[in-house]
């Protein structure tokens, strides 16, 4: 079928078009004027480009045909159809995505508060350790200058060593390991 040659849409000297048939992917030639070609290879009917003025011109039921008419404007139907489904779709991924990443955000923020939480706690045992360390070895410097023994340096260090580690041991090793791992058992 062809254009009616009135159509002041219609280019004055035809030209071939050429077209991938999308059942069998072989070349589809046919003329600007033609509305539609058959597949040579497969029989697939493929329409010309004329859908679109056929959806707006008021001459285009004369021009093409009734029946011709009918089948493009469905056509037309069918995509504007499929394109709105297809935004539909774009927007409803875009809007998952955006959740995705706001959910994603939320627990990276929640991990980042509990970490600092589980820093601070850690930082008052460590302090918490070397308090107790200063205090013993300020107890037992002062009980080896005041008890009149003499203690070494290295020996008055070992005792407040001692004497701090079994001191973190006893108040300060629970606050550390809920500082480093969290409560859970």
């Amino acid at each position: 079928k062809m254009i009616r040659s009135g159509c002041q849409g219609k280019p004055r000297t035809p030209t071939i078009l050429e077209k991938k048939c999308p059942q069998c992917g072989h070349d589809i030639e046919m003329f600007s004027i033609d509305t539609e070609a058959r597949c040579e290879n497969c029989g697939f009917v493929a329409y010309n480009d004329a859908l679109s003025c056929v959806q707006w011109c008021k001459y285009a039921r004369k021009c093409v045909g009734d029946e011709m008419y009918e089948r493009m404007m469905e056509i037309a139907r069918r995509q504007k159809e499929e394109a709105a489904a297809e935004r539909q779709r774009q927007r409803e991924e875009a809007a998952a995505e955006k959740q995705r990443l706001k959910e994603e955000a939320a627990a990276q923020k929640a991990a980042e508060k509990q970490a600092a939480a589980r820093y601070k706690t850690a930082e008052r045992a460590v302090s918490n350790a070397a308090s107790s360390v200063a205090r013993s070895m300020s107890t037992n410097l002062v009980n080896s200058i005041v008890g009149g023994r003499k203690v070494s340096a290295g020996t008055m260090a070992k005792r407040a060593a001692t004497n701090a580690l079994s001191s973190v041991m006893r108040s300060g090793t629970n606050s550390i390991v809920r500082g480093l791992f969290g409560n859970k058992k």
